[in-house]
């Protein structure tokens, strides 16, 4: 079955119900690892999953990696890397052993709280949590200003941003727009395409269209038909988000 995940801000963890196999293949043929992080998605994915296909899944903020795996989020971007290489190998034994959702929901819970509150943790720094956690919507972000606003170079504005989160700011504040698109666009109430472009920040219609294409791998009204079809919704995969 060919699954279409689209553009994403947030890391997931997943841990697949597959009999220690894995039930996601990748374009090449290749399959992903049974148990794996990923990071930030910036551009569209496609893959085919086993038709009795199942997973657990847990949605991260999009500073949370450093903290919770301890190296550079840069590193997962665009890309799945196996759990067992990120965490102690009797913990990933006993989370794959775990013979229940609940089990290893508390298995997860306590590792994360563990490593979230060891003072080694990598915490993110002032200057990404104000872009991350803005008082107000950023839309006309700029580099330079917000470096010297926060008195800093803007050359290590950008690379605290990349460490904590994955990517550049401009590209954060991209995907945070396309989200709010097709959030937009999910709703039953879409008067004017043009109109939802105005109100994201998109100075036309055919920048619009060509930015969501982009992140979504389809055009607007290919995305609005598969999201009211429920036949073609089986195929498109939208993450869930969590809401800031």
């Amino acid at each position: 079955m060919p699954l279409h995940i689209m553009a994403d801000r947030y890391p997931k963890l997943i841990i697949q119900h597959m009999h220690g196999d894995s039930g996601i293949m990748r374009d090449n043929k290749t399959t992903v690892p049974h148990a794996y992080v990923s990071g930030i998605i910036t551009h569209p994915l496609s893959y085919q999953i086993r038709e009795q296909y199942a997973h657990l899944g847990v949605c991260f903020y999009p500073d949370a990696l450093p903290q919770i795996f301890k190296i550079s989020a840069e590193n997962f971007t665009d890309t799945c890397l196996s759990l067992s290489e990120l965490i102690p190998p009797c913990s990933y034994l006993k989370l794959i052993e775990a013979k229940t959702i609940q089990q290893k929901i508390q298995i997860l819970s306590s590792f994360f709280c563990e490593r979230v509150l060891d003072r080694s943790s990598l915490k993110p720094s002032a200057v990404v949590k104000k872009i991350l956690y803005p008082s107000e919507q950023i839309d006309n972000f700029a580099v330079k200003s917000t470096a010297l606003e926060q008195n800093v170079s803007e050359r290590t504005l950008e690379r605290k941003f990349k460490f904590a989160v994955g990517v550049s700011p401009k590209k954060y504040l991209q995907l945070q727009r396309f989200e709010r698109t097709y959030q937009n666009l999910s709703t039953k109430n879409i008067t004017s395409m043009a109109q939802i472009g105005y109100q994201n920040g998109f100075a036309d219609h055919s920048h619009f269209i060509r930015d969501f294409k982009r992140h979504a791998g389809m055009l607007p009204t290919a995305f609005v038909k598969n999201v009211h079809d429920e036949r073609e919704y089986n195929n498109l995969l939208i993450w869930n988000y969590t809401n800031d």
